[in-house]
């Protein structure tokens, strides 16, 4: 049973209206320190009055797409982040129109839908960096 969450940035991850994207990020939540998933996923806004997903303002990954953002990255416990190399507890995008955004929330009963799908490829435990031998896992061996 693997946890995730989503968070939402409407005026992106620097919080500043004039950047003019909106960020969207997958979380991971570990059950334990040492735990890793091996993920590719898609996630898309769609306005929860109307249903009608965000535009992008980039190309939103591979395959390209107008709506639909997509990635893949190892996701790990706090403690083993090393984000060059890969290793994240958290990633997004800032590819959403903050106006748009914005918008969509304005209004009493204003909501987003977030649709998106997960893949897992692998998972694993005991990916600690402490782990004996030293240096063979975890953020160390990456």
């Amino acid at each position: 049973n693997q946890t995730f969450e989503i968070i939402l940035y409407p005026r992106g991850i620097l919080d500043r209206e004039a950047v003019g994207s909106a960020a969207a990020y997958l979380r991971y939540h570990p059950s334990k320190p040492g735990d890793e998933i091996d993920i590719s996923w898609t996630m898309r806004l769609l306005d929860g009055e109307t249903g009608s997903p965000l535009p992008l303002f980039t190309s939103g990954g591979l395959p390209r797409s107008r709506d639909t953002w997509s990635s893949a990255m190892t996701f790990t416990s706090s403690f083993e982040r090393v984000d060059s190399l890969g290793r994240t507890g958290d990633w997004g995008s800032s590819t959403w129109f903050t106006d748009d955004v914005v918008e969509s929330l304005n209004g009493t009963g204003a909501y987003l839908r977030v649709e998106g799908n997960v893949t897992i490829h692998n998972i694993r435990s005991g990916q600690t960096s402490l782990s004996w031998p030293l240096g063979t896992k975890g953020a160390v061996g990456a």
